[in-house]
């Protein structure tokens, strides 16, 4: 069970898109820590760029998932489910 702050209002077993969000906005401090913790030489314009770039993916996909469910909820009422 998540806690409180993490829990999706409309879904308490789901993460919340409140923390989802705060993720992915701060994906490029993330990458930051992650080149830090594996010794790994990043400049600012290959932090703004792998930012850039995962924030694409991943709204990308955010985009597919949400159709994904549109789609599902659609044939489900013309059929009548």
């Amino acid at each position: 069970m998540l806690g409180a702050w993490a829990a999706s209002s409309s879904d308490p077993t789901e993460v919340s898109n409140r923390v989802k969000g705060i993720v992915l906005a701060l994906s490029s401090v993330i990458i930051l820590l992650a080149a830090q913790f594996f010794h790994i030489t990043l400049n600012a314009n290959d932090i703004v760029s792998l930012a850039t770039s995962l924030g694409s993916i991943a709204g990308l996909v955010w985009a597919l998932w949400g159709a994904g469910i549109a789609l599902v909820h659609f044939v489900a009422e013309k059929r009548g489910v």
